[in-house]
């Protein structure tokens, strides 16, 4: 059932529409090695440093010709309906910024950083836009937008979540079923 321009879970296959609420808890940068689409695609790993990627294609025998390297921003956070909410419906998640959506990603680090305070206090709209690439070909792209402070309850549960994943019990799952 989506659509063009639809935002959507890549691991429950749930349909958010054209935005969702995002509580962003922490932040990551990966480097993830991807093999091209028109040589069957897929996912060949992902690395804190280029250096550790560009030591994996070799050690993994992997054609740097098919597989590339792309710097990604990795959001850990929380989905939730309303973040004004006591009672709110909430579910984590990470949202992978890489290309086109780089510029995204650090236009929301650097509305975070200039708020200051806990990177979970406040809330931010995620929306689908459409976008022009310089070739003038049109596609969706997302949009970031800070909708205010989060109640005690997302606090709380954000807090959870950054505490786990900073002690390293809580992190991407990246088997494939």
């Amino acid at each position: 059932g989506a659509e063009e321009g639809m935002l959507f879970n890549t691991v429950t296959k749930q349909l958010y529409g054209s935005n969702f609420t995002f509580v962003p808890v922490y932040f990551r940068k990966e480097y993830v090695i991807w093999k091209d689409r028109k040589e069957g695609g897929g996912f060949a790993g992902a690395y804190a440093s280029e250096q550790d990627a560009l030591n994996a294609i070799s050690d993994q025998d992997l054609n740097p010709e098919i597989h590339q390297i792309s710097d990604t921003g990795q959001h850990f956070g929380l989905l939730v309906d309303d973040h004004e909410s006591e009672t709110p419906k909430i579910e984590e998640a990470v949202i992978s910024m890489s290309r086109s959506k780089m510029k995204v990603s650090r236009q929301l680090n650097t509305m975070i950083r200039m708020a200051g305070g806990d990177r979970f206090e406040r809330a931010y709209t995620v929306a689908a836009v459409e976008a022009q690439n310089n070739n003038g070909e049109e596609f969706f792209n997302i949009s970031v937008k800070q909708l205010g402070y989060v109640s005690e309850a997302v606090f709380k549960a954000a807090e959870v979540v950054y505490t786990a994943i900073t002690a390293g019990t809580t992190d991407v799952s990246r088997k494939a079923d």
